[in-house]
């Protein structure tokens, strides 16, 4: 009785946590989408990767280069570490930032942009998914027809 119990609290706080991993995954993703909208793209250069220490590991922050619309060539470092794409001193990249504010450019990639919401969307379909599973295998079996041994 107590093991169901258990199982249930642990089922019940995946149904729970599932949902609302994605739910912050979808809000978070606004300000990320308004930028891309609202971004002007160019072209960069990788300049250097400083390497962080992260909890428990080092990881590296690429800083690229790149001239904005006024002409004028800023430096800037990205926000987020290299570990899913590796960036090499002299690669050419693609940039995006706000007219007027060159401090706000980031690396148009995926993992640069998207990798917070990413793993929080993709935590949250599997917690989503496992209580739902199941679920329909426990309703699978409830509603299959009992095997009796008709040659008694």
């Amino acid at each position: 009785m107590i093991a169901r119990l258990v199982a249930y609290f642990f089922v019940g706080l995946l149904c729970a946590v599932g949902p609302l991993l994605i739910v912050i995954a979808i809000v978070s993703s606004v300000p990320t989408a308004e930028f891309v909208l609202a971004s002007t793209a160019t072209d960069g250069r990788i300049v250097s990767l400083d390497r962080v220490y992260y909890r428990f590991r080092y990881g590296y922050l690429p800083v690229f280069r790149f001239t904005a619309n006024d002409g004028q060539t800023h430096m800037v470092r990205a926000d987020s570490s290299t570990n899913w794409v590796r960036f090499k001193p002299g690669d050419r990249i693609r940039v995006l930032y706000i007219n007027g504010r060159p401090e706000s450019a980031r690396i148009d990639s995926i993992p640069q942009l998207w990798m917070p919401q990413l793993i929080l969307a993709i935590l949250g379909a599997l917690f989503t998914t496992v209580p739902v599973r199941i679920w329909m295998r426990k309703r699978t079996l409830s509603r299959a027809p009992i095997a009796t041994d008709r040659n008694q």
